[in-house]
């Protein structure tokens, strides 16, 4: 009986800490908002020594003041969101083909159930999985990191990293 105990006692123990460990290496942290080799608030001018001059840009005017204008920078299956006033470093990140893995690698192309097993689960938003991570920056301004994995029939067809203040 005391045996029975101990060897019921000891599975217990063994399914809980891999129940434990399994769900604290899906813990998002800020290691996680980058791709490819590119990360948020990395330096534009440190992307295009990377990948060259950009296909076509697009600046997004704001309405009543410039200093928030918003600027893109469109590659072949890549593009990168930034303020170009402020400090010009990137503030999106937005993967539309395979090559560019996240650092638990994810790619354009995976499976949504490889998203799942190796993010986490988490409610998924109209066609996306999304993933974020609310912190306070070096200045003191309350922050939200997103991944967001935009899915069509259960495959990765655009990866998106990007933050914003809240």
């Amino acid at each position: 009986m005391k045996k029975k105990f101990l060897e019921i006692s000891l599975c217990f123990i063994l399914v809980f800490s891999f129940e434990v460990n399994a769900q604290n290496e899906k813990d998002i942290k800020l290691s996680d908002f980058r791709v490819g080799g590119f990360e948020l608030g990395q330096s534009m001018t440190e992307v295009t020594k990377m990948l060259g001059e950009p296909l076509t840009t697009k600046l997004i005017p704001h309405k009543s003041n410039s200093k928030w204008d918003y600027q893109y920078y469109f590659y072949k299956g890549i593009s990168f969101g930034f303020y170009p006033y402020f400090s010009k470093t990137v503030n999106s990140v937005r993967i539309e083909v395979p090559g560019y893995k996240t650092p638990r690698g994810i790619e354009v192309g995976d499976k949504e159930s490889e998203v799942i097993f190796k993010y986490g689960s988490t409610k998924p938003f109209e066609n996306r999985l999304i993933y974020e991570l609310y912190t306070t920056d070096e200045i003191g301004m309350d922050v939200c990191y997103a991944i967001a994995f935009i899915i069509e029939e259960k495959i990765v067809k655009q990866i998106y990293v990007y933050f914003a203040a809240t």
